[in-house]
């Protein structure tokens, strides 16, 4: 596993402590917030600094995870979608460079969107469909096409469904079709909720 997948796992799953396995002793954070510039140096103040972001959450989702390589230099993006005891939903993104040298991470330079309003984070109006036991094997495939052309583009359909089949296949078309999944959320009864962009 490389030093950024390393990363991205650590803070993904909210295991701060693992910073201690990728992160050098004199390691460095440099971020961007939107209340101004932090700095943190060394795996403990760094870890710190992440739990104070997303430790003490009621609610914590994973909307967005990714790597991307440009050169020698690795970057995380990531967005989730969190909310604090007693507080509203938000959505909070983050951007990270990553530098160093034989899997171990010497500098990370963060860009945060701060946590937004979660209705105020998806663009566009919000719209729903609901496919009852529809399933991708009987027509929901097609249903979600023509239900997603009716809605603006930037505007999100939300689609429930029973169809657990749905979890995989349904994102997927959406995104050969251009558009973007912000969410895949399963429901204690079985049921799913997928939120899409119209992107096109």
């Amino acid at each position: 596993m490389t030093g950024a997948e390393r990363v991205l796992e650590a803070i993904t799953a909210r295991d701060f402590s693992a910073f201690d396995g990728v992160l050098g002793p004199t390691s460095q954070l440099r971020a961007l917030l939107p209340s101004g510039f932090v700095e943190e140096t060394g795996p403990a103040d760094i870890a710190s600094r992440f739990s104070q972001w997303f430790g003490n959450l009621e609610a914590f989702e994973v909307l967005e995870a990714r790597i991307e390589i440009t050169g020698d230099r690795s970057s995380l993006q990531y967005r989730f979608r969190t909310r604090r005891p007693g507080e509203d939903e938000t959505v909070i993104s983050q951007h990270v460079v990553l530098f160093g040298t034989n899997g171990t991470v010497d500098a990370m330079h963060l860009v945060c969107s701060g946590f937004r309003p979660a209705q105020e984070a998806l663009a566009g109006a919000l719209h729903d469909y609901d496919a009852g036991t529809l399933g991708c094997a009987d027509g929901l495939t097609q249903a979600f096409k023509q239900q997603i052309r009716e809605v603006g583009v930037g505007d999100v359909l939300r689609v429930h469904t029973v169809d657990p089949s749905a979890k995989e296949d349904l994102p997927s078309i959406a995104r050969l079709m251009g558009h973007k999944v912000h969410s895949v959320e399963a429901h204690p009864d079985g049921s799913l909720t997928i939120t899409v962009e119209r992107g096109k």
